[in-house]
């Protein structure tokens, strides 16, 4: 996504769901990359019910800055890679096994 103003044109959308008992908040909001963007998920983690040190799992892409953010925001929380995303990083592997032909196969087997 691109902005259309101000010299920086590139700009980042969070969003997420925070998810306690059965309340759920929603967030979405805009970041450009000065701004940090934990205040703004700390705020929606205690609007779904979040306390300091109640056990947190996160669910999310993988993405370097949105486990940042986690670890600033709850740092014990327990991270899980999504679904699609590990199937993803599995599909590498497979891309990769395919190339490297029948003779090595067995060399991948052996790691």
């Amino acid at each position: 996504m691109r902005g259309r103003s101000g010299p920086e044109r590139n700009f980042e959308v969070v969003a997420g769901k925070a998810v306690a008992d059965e309340t759920a908040t929603r967030f979405a909001f805009v970041r450009d990359g000065t701004s940090s963007a934990s205040p703004r998920v700390r705020q929606a983690m205690i609007g779904a019910g979040y306390t300091e040190g109640a056990q947190v799992t996160v669910l999310s892409d993988g993405d370097a800055g949105l486990r940042a953010i986690q670890k600033e925001v709850a740092p014990k929380s327990a991270h899980i890679l999504d679904w699609f995303h590990l199937a993803m990083r599995f599909q590498h592997v497979i891309q990769v096994a395919r190339g490297l032909g029948h003779d090595h196969i067995g060399t991948i087997a052996k790691l």
